[in-house]
């Protein structure tokens, strides 16, 4: 924890980051080199994905080789086509209803090619479910294991105490038996 240099990030959202990198970094760490090639496809073509993001951390933090990451980010691009058209054709319908007073969903619906949801709904939806559900998925695990660790930790405390009395006891009878066994022998010393 560098409170210095992470004072403009709240504590939380480091420790989601944590969470996120260092699954994504086992997860990239533990696959075949085609599995790798799949990360960076759904990274590229995934919803809710900032492509900032997802180069700097591809680049900087997974350790993918160039090739796969090559062989991952090419077809992605090329797969990218049906998530831009629709931004595009949102940002298009946005203007032109301002302009025209007329209905957003009129203008982007009006000669809209079925072509590009079909591809929306193959390509880039299961990538998104692919991406941000280990997302969700590791975000639930760390938060059962934060709160199995409290528990756990509260029984180990009992059964720490538990043994701490047991080892006490045990002293006391080692030292119950040396003083005991040291009394024996004064008695012999005096009686002699």
């Amino acid at each position: 924890d560098n409170q210095k240099g992470h004072r403009w990030m709240p504590h939380d959202l480091q420790r989601a980051a944590r969470v996120i990198d260092g699954g994504w970094r086992d997860f990239i760490r533990n696959c075949s080199p085609l599995k790798k090639s799949m990360v960076v496809y759904a990274f590229t073509c995934s919803y809710w994905t900032d492509d900032l993001i997802q180069t700097f951390w591809l680049a900087t933090r997974s350790r993918i080789e160039f090739k796969y990451y090559l062989f991952g980010y090419l077809p992605g691009l090329a797969a990218e086509y049906p998530k831009l058209y629709i931004l595009m054709r949102v940002l298009h319908s946005g203007t032109n209803a301002v302009g025209f007073g007329a209905d957003f969903t009129s203008f982007f619906l009006q000669d809209f090619p079925v072509g590009i949801a079909v591809a929306v709904f193959l390509i880039n939806a299961p990538a998104t479910l692919f991406l941000h559900g280990h997302h969700v998925a590791w975000g639930l695990n760390s938060l059962i294991q934060c709160l199995g660790l409290s528990r756990r930790k509260a029984k180990r405390r009992e059964s720490d105490l538990d043994s701490n009395h047991w080892e006490l006891s045990a002293s006391h009878a080692t030292l119950a038996r040396q003083i005991t066994h040291d009394a024996a022998n004064v008695t012999r010393i005096s009686v002699i």
